[in-house]
């Protein structure tokens, strides 16, 4: 009885096994190089809240994406009482969601005294039923910007791009350098719980290490990089247990941008809650930027990280 396989026998199967391997490495990058999209963006159709289930007031706009007939949807919040500024926020969201998922803040904002603009990107909300891409959700910014800045609308007055504040959350923030590098003009850049890179965000995770995702990954996001270019001013902000985005990544991005820049950390605060639990932290950080741009006055470089 032979117990042990002939030296061509093992070889075989070595060979089969490192061919199987093989053929398993390459089918994931594969799949990640094509399904990178589905696995970014989570767009939800829902519309679970509004404005109004917040205390605001607001009035609904459709607005054309492309010259294929694609729409955007939206909300715009006139500045509540208390402060009265001449600038306005343009509100970019995250990766998931819809603008339901962030009306309490986009409220919250309002209430401030700051009227806001927020929409959904393709595939989001109410928008046209096309799957977001880095270049579409780009796309669908600058129509939003454009919106925002064009002739006065009924219950909307027009904003001039100097008086524009860009406010990103989490991929919003990329959403927001991009359009800042192409509006340079704009007032000023509010990023909270911002990310460096997709790619950066990609390496977290372990498991994704093994592969070139360098080569494989078409949709970049690169911010940290854009940076250099801006010369705007530049709030940053974020959550010290912030499991989403690393918290460090604001502070790589601070580093990264020119001055004038602020950076505010919340301590005990993650990805969603920075506004609720920094309180009245964090809506002086927002008065303060805000101020700071009115009266051409630079911005102070303070650091808060809660370390």
């Amino acid at each position: 009885m032979r117990l042990l396989p002939k030296p061509g026998e093992l070889k075989n199967a070595t060979m089969r096994v490192f061919t199987v391997l093989v053929a398993a490495y390459v089918f994931a990058c594969g799949f990640l190089f094509f399904r990178q999209e589905q696995m970014i963006y989570v767009p939800q159709r829902e519309v679970e809240n509004t404005p109004r289930d917040f205390g605001c007031g607001y009035g609904e706009f459709t607005i054309s994406a492309d010259a294929r007939g694609k729409m955007l949807s939206g909300w715009w919040l006139p500045a509540g009482p208390g402060v009265h500024s001449d600038k306005a926020i343009l509100y970019l969201h995250g990766n998931s969601g819809s603008v339901g998922a962030n009306a309490a803040h986009a409220c919250r904002l309002a209430k401030f005294g700051y009227p806001v603009l927020i929409f959904d990107y393709r595939g989001y909300g109410k928008s046209s039923d096309e799957f977001p891409n880095e270049q579409r959700i780009y796309e669908d910014s600058e129509s939003a910007w454009r919106y925002l800045t064009s002739a006065s609308q009924q219950g909307r007055a027009q904003v001039e791009p100097r008086n524009v504040i860009l406010y990103g959350h989490s991929m919003g923030g990329a959403v927001a350098i991009e359009m800042a590098k192409r509006h340079p003009n704009a007032a000023g850049l509010i990023m909270e719980s911002a990310f460096t890179s997709l790619l950066d965000m990609a390496l977290e995770n372990p498991k994704y290490r093994i592969f070139p995702l360098e080569l494989l990954m078409t949709q970049r996001m690169d911010s940290v990089h854009k940076l250099a270019s801006l010369k705007m001013p530049v709030l940053f902000i974020h959550g010290t247990i912030d499991e989403v985005v690393p918290f460090h990544m604001s502070e790589e991005l601070f580093a990264a941008a020119h001055q004038p820049k602020t950076f505010v950390g919340i301590e005990n605060a993650g990805h969603e809650n920075a506004a609720e639990i920094g309180g009245e932290k964090y809506s002086d950080a927002v008065h303060k930027f805000v101020s700071s741009i009115e009266s051409a006055a630079p911005v102070p470089v303070a650091v808060s990280t809660g370390h």
